[in-house]
């Protein structure tokens, strides 16, 4: 094994096995493969593949599938869950929508025996996802080394093999150092990298388990430290200046509510002194008429007549006769 071999073999076993099994291959088209590849996301493998027959028996074509409502097929996937039933369906939608996308069809022998149009298949799959497109370019062109150009920059950027437009001369060149036994392993774990991390315009390098191995990779890990570090910066910079605003509302606040509360008592305290002024004006009002009204008084008080003054204490006449 030349060292470039081991260096690639030591790399893929840094990187995790994708998560949901690759079915097997006997007696399923490349389409059926892909789709199981997708069921196997949500469902057992056995209701898989009963979910696959189910929809094959229901329907004349896949296209008629394509363009059905999900209420119209979601009791054909296997599982007593009404809503994971609906999530499937929708899933089962998007995977034939990105193939017919792809290649206007279904038939996934287009890429057999092509190896650019191969490639150009596997170049961009985000919901089926590189790993599994690369599983089906290994299917399809069992002799051939399953790559993208999203594995090619992969690869550049680990430095080892250089960038190109053509595929045939970056298959020519890496088929060099990938061993026949070594193909299926690099298919999954390589497209599982650029699905996951290696990304062409903002890759997570800082995720990937090959960064420490990756040229590339530790200068946007590097980056990535960097920019890290400004933003908790700029973060811890403007919690300082909330917290400085929270105070100084707090403040302002606290002034407002002290300016409010003189004020308060400035005002009841004014109308105290009215209430007070009200009241010893009528009180001065008051004291005013008390006189008057007792000149008042005795004026229209009844004088009493002379003769009765005359004849009080005066003996009473006798009648005549006694």
């Amino acid at each position: 094994m030349s060292d470039k071999s081991q260096r690639l073999a030591d790399l893929l076993a840094k990187v995790p096995p994708p998560a949901t099994p690759l079915p097997s291959v006997e007696g399923k088209s490349l389409l059926e493969i892909g789709f199981l590849c997708v069921l196997y996301r949500r469902l057992s493998e056995s209701a898989a593949e009963k979910t696959l027959q189910a929809l094959q028996g229901a329907f004349p074509d896949w296209n008629e599938l394509r363009v059905s409502q999900i209420q119209e097929f979601q009791h054909l996937i296997q599982t007593k869950s009404p809503d994971l039933a609906a999530i499937v369906a929708r899933d089962v939608r998007e995977y034939l929508q990105e193939i017919y996308q792809k290649i206007h069809g279904f038939n996934l022998d287009v890429i057999k025996g092509d190896v650019a149009e191969a490639a150009r298949f596997a170049s961009h799959l985000p919901f089926l996802g590189a790993s599994a497109g690369h599983y089906l370019l290994l299917l399809a062109n069992p002799s051939e080394l399953p790559i993208s150009p999203a594995v090619v920059r992969a690869l550049d950027r680990l430095g080892l093999a250089k960038r190109t437009s053509s595929i045939k001369k970056a298959q020519a060149e890496i088929v060099n150092f990938v061993p026949e036994a070594m193909r299926r392993d690099f298919a999954i774990r390589m497209g599982f990298v650029v699905e996951k991390w290696c990304d062409a315009k903002k890759p997570l390098c800082w995720q990937c388990p090959l960064v420490v191995a990756c040229p590339h990779g530790k200068k946007v890990e590097r980056e990535w430290k960097q920019s890290q570090r400004r933003l908790e910066m700029q973060r811890a910079r403007e919690e300082e200046r909330q917290v400085k605003e929270v105070e100084k509302e707090r403040k302002r606040a606290a002034a407002d509510e002290k300016r409010r509360m003189i004020a308060k008592a400035k005002d009841e305290a004014r109308k105290q002194r009215e209430i007070e002024r009200q009241k010893a004006r009528l009180a001065a009002k008051a004291a005013k008429k008390r006189p008057v009204e007792a000149r008042t008084r005795k004026k229209s008080a009844p004088k009493k007549s002379v003769h009765k003054k005359a004849t009080q204490g005066a003996p009473r006449p006798r009648k005549k006769g006694k």
